[in-house]
C-alpha cells in the first residue's frame, strides 16, 4: 500500500502524530512518505503559513484564542469557512504531485490539507481513500465540513466533546489504542 501523509509546518504536534504513524507503517511494510504539505506550493509558502501560524499562537495567544472561538461560533456544514478556500488553492499543487506519485491512501493530522482534499473530492479530483487524524485535544472549527474523510480520534475527545458539530460526520471511527481497521 502507497501512503501519503500530508502534514504542515505549523507546529510539532501534527507532525509528530505524522511520523509515529510514518515509522509504524514503514515496519509494517508499507511505502509511506511524509510530507510538509504547503511546501507543495513551496519552501516559502511553508515558511510564511507555519511562521504566521506559530508566531500568533506564541506571541498574541488571546488573539489566538479569539480567532479559535470566531471559528466555532461561525463553523458549520452548510457554508464553507475563509479557512477551506484558502487551502482550495492548494488542490493545484496535490493533483500535480499525485499525478507522478500514486498513492492508495492520504492520511491527514491537520486540518489544512483536509480542507484541500475536501474540494477535491467534492469535485471528482481525487479517488484515492483519505483518512484525517485528530491531533488536537479537543473539537476545532471546520472539521465537520469534511464528509469526504473517515476521521480517527481518540476516545477521550469523543468522550468530552460528544455534543460538538464534529460528531456529525459520517465516517467517525474512535479507537482506545487497539489496532483499527478501516479499509
Amino acid at each position: 500500500m502507497n501512503v501519503l501523509i500530508l502534514s504542515c509546518n505549523t507546529g510539532e504536534g501534527h507532525n509528530a502524530a505524522g511520523r509515529a504513524l510514518e515509522e509504524y507503517l514503514k515496519c509494517s511494510g508499507e511505502k509511506v512518505e511524509m510530507l510538509d504539505f504547503m511546501k507543495l506550493a513551496s519552501e516559502r509558502t511553508s515558511r510564511i503559513v507555519g511562521g504566521t501560524y506559530v508566531s500568533i499562537a506564541k506571541i498574541t495567544p488571546h488573539f489566538f484564542g479569539f480567532i479559535y472561538q470566531l471559528g466555532m461560533k461561525v463553523s458549520n456544514k452548510r457554508y464553507k469557512s475563509p479557512v477551506y478556500y484558502a487551502n482550495a488553492l492548494m488542490a493545484k499543487y496535490l493533483s500535480e504531485y499525485l499525478k507522478k506519485h500514486t498513492m492508495d491512501i492520504l492520511v491527514i493530522p491537520h486540518l489544512y490539507p483536509a480542507e484541500t482534499i475536501t474540494y477535491m473530492k467534492k469535485r471528482g479530483l481525487l479517488r484515492c481513500k483519505t483518512l484525517a487524524i485528530a491531533t488536537d485535544y479537543t473539537c476545532i472549527p471546520f472539521w465537520e465540513q469534511h464528509q469526504y474523510l473517515h476521521m480517527l480520534i481518540h476516545y477521550s475527545i469523543r468522550e468530552r466533546e460528544e455534543r460538538q458539530l464534529l460528531f456529525h460526520l459520517k465516517h467517525l471511527h474512535a479507537f482506545h489504542g487497539e489496532e483499527l481497521e478501516l479499509f
